[in-house]
This record gives structure tokens, C-alpha cells and sequence, in this order.
């Protein structure tokens, strides 16, 4: 008697690029041995080609290391002549980790559509920046208008209860002055 194999039945669970459609393919499969991730690199209009599986954790693994050099990269690409022009045309009081930082959080929203010419930022960056500062001086205003209109607002409650106060010092005073007319005293 001879026994066959059964095959390797395997359920898809996702598929997605790799970077793009045209450069490869990632497809998660649920397989005898638990969930995987098939990965194929073949840039269209090249020869090359790169296939290699991986478990969620692996994945989940690179993942982390590529966000890491990634932010290496990027950090190292904000050089002394882009920080020098973000503080002379954008950012005048920051310090250079600031604008650093400022720098990072407008590249995850823009991507790397902040580098412009020679080294530069970009003029849509630059706006961005200025656009952010602006919203940031209007909401710090609206707060402080709001808190002068709060305080005004306790001030005329206050206002009507000393106006409560003064005529009823009025009319102690007039009631006062009666009872003094009626005892034939006279005032000064």
C-alpha cells in the first residue's frame, strides 16, 4: 500500500503591495502550520526577483526595523542648510531638534513632498509651517478672548449686585435722613 501526501491546503487571508503593485506582491495565507506571509519582490521592466515567507512576528519585525532606519534616513536628510532655511524663513525662535520635530510630523502628513530645491524646504511645506503657527497664535487668542469674555461675563454679575447694593444703601440712607428730619435733628 502506498500512502500520498495530501496536499498543502492553504486559505488566503489578505494580499497587498509591496511598496507598490508594480514592485511585488505580499500575500497572508493560513496554512497546516499556522499563519504566513508570502512576499514576492519582481520590479516590472527588471530582472530582478526575490521571493521569501514570513510569520506575523517576523513581519512585524521588519516592520519595526524598517520604521527605524526610516527615521534614521529622514532625520539625516534635515541637514544644516534645510534647518538653517526653515529657522530664516519659517521657524525664527525654534531650536534645531524643533524644527526637527516639526519637520518629521509634516513629512508623515505631506510625505516627501517637503524637500524643494537645492536642499531646501519645499514653498507647500513652507505654507504648511506658516499655516500651523498662524492656527496655533489664532487658538491660543481664542483662548484668552475667551477667558477675558468669562471673567467679563462674572463681572456683570457682580456689577448688577453692586447696583443692588448701592440702592439699597440709598434708600438706608434716605430712610436715615427721614427719621433724623423727623426727630428735628438737623445734619451738617
Amino acid at each position: 500500500m502506498v500512502t500520498v501526501p495530501t496536499p498543502e491546503k492553504r486559505e488566503e487571508i489578505a494580499r497587498a503591495p509591496f511598496v507598490h503593485p508594480e514592485v511585488g506582491e505580499m500575500v497572508a495565507y493560513l496554512d497546516t502550520e499556522g499563519p504566513i506571509i508570502d512576499v514576492q519582490v519582481k520590479p516590472e521592466e527588471s530582472d530582478m526577483f526575490c521571493e521569501f515567507t514570513l510569520t506575523p512576528l517576523e513581519a512585524r519585525e521588519l516592520a519595526e526595523s524598517l520604521r527605524t532606519i526610516a527615521d534614521q534616513a529622514q532625520r539625516a536628510g534635515w541637514t544644516r542648510k534645510m534647518l538653517a532655511d526653515v529657522r530664516r524663513h519659517y521657524l525664527p525662535d525654534a531650536t534645531d531638534d524643533e524644527i526637527r520635530d516639526r519637520l518629521d510630523a509634516l513629512t508623515e502628513r505631506l510625505g516627501e513632498r517637503i524637500h524643494g530645491f537645492r536642499g531646501q524646504l519645499s514653498s507647500q511645506a513652507g505654507r504648511q509651517l506658516l499655516a500651523e503657527d498662524a492656527a496655533a497664535a489664532a487658538g491660543q487668542a481664542s483662548g484668552a478672548l475667551g477667558e477675558v469674555v468669562e471673567q467679563l461675563a462674572q463681572l456683570g454679575q457682580v456689577s448688577g449686585r453692586l447696583v443692588e447694593a448701592q440702592k439699597a444703601f440709598t434708600d438706608l440712607e434716605r430712610l436715615h435722613r427721614a427719621s433724623i428730619d423727623n426727630a428735628g435733628i438737623r445734619s451738617k
